[in-house]
């Protein structure tokens, strides 16, 4: 009876595996991208997703009061804009830039296809280890339209340099989003069977 039981926990917490991974969140790394075999098409058809939330902030005249977005703190010389990110954001990628050594790949997302200005760059540039494709202080793209790193911690959004409210958001990295679960799920359902 004993072995029985054991058996029946074990179909239980498989059971519990395959269903829930779908729930689960799921860094997007190297070694997944390398996994699923996705080229730069592929990865403009998925979705993605934030692990954090990011707090963009910038310091406004006072002439630029009446913004469409971001909330406005006053302070003793100027106003700060701040706009939020809430962790889980979809995102969809814009643009997928390699580095001219091959030693990070750089990818440029958005919150739309229809707002490429509102975007942000994420790489694999620090977290070699993880391969984690983590936020980047991209402000700009040089003559070949490579990005170009910030010489100090600021990202460029709709138009304008943002710093991030806390230090540790620049650890905020990708996560894949249900759109590619979707996408890998169709992928491997229309591969044909050896005979």
């Amino acid at each position: 009876m004993f072995p029985m039981r054991r058996a029946f926990v074990r179909a239980a917490v498989l059971f519990a595996a395959v269903f829930c991974n779908g729930c689960a969140t799921t860094a997007f790394t190297v070694s997944y991208k390398r996994e699923h075999a996705l080229r730069e098409e592929d990865l403009k058809r998925m979705h993605f997703r934030t692990s954090g939330e990011l707090v963009l902030q910038r310091s406004t005249a006072q002439r630029e009061q009446n913004s469409a977005e971001g909330a406005f703190r006053a302070s003793a010389s100027a106003m700060v804009q701040e706009i939020v990110i809430p962790k889980d954001t979809p995102l969809v990628v814009m643009k997928v830039v390699s580095a001219p050594d091959g030693d990070a790949e750089y990818l440029q997302l958005a919150l739309s296809t229809n707002a490429p200005g509102k975007s942000l760059w994420f790489s694999t540039l620090r977290p070699r280890r993880t391969g984690h494709y983590e936020l980047t202080p991209v402000t700009q793209l040089d003559e070949n339209a490579k990005p170009v790193l910030a010489g100090t911690p600021v990202v460029r959004y709709d138009g304008f340099d943002y710093r991030l409210r806390d230090e540790g958001m620049w650890q905020v990295f990708l996560c894949v989003g249900e759109v590619l679960r979707a996408h890998a799920h169709a992928s491997a359902s229309t591969e044909t069977p050896r005979k």
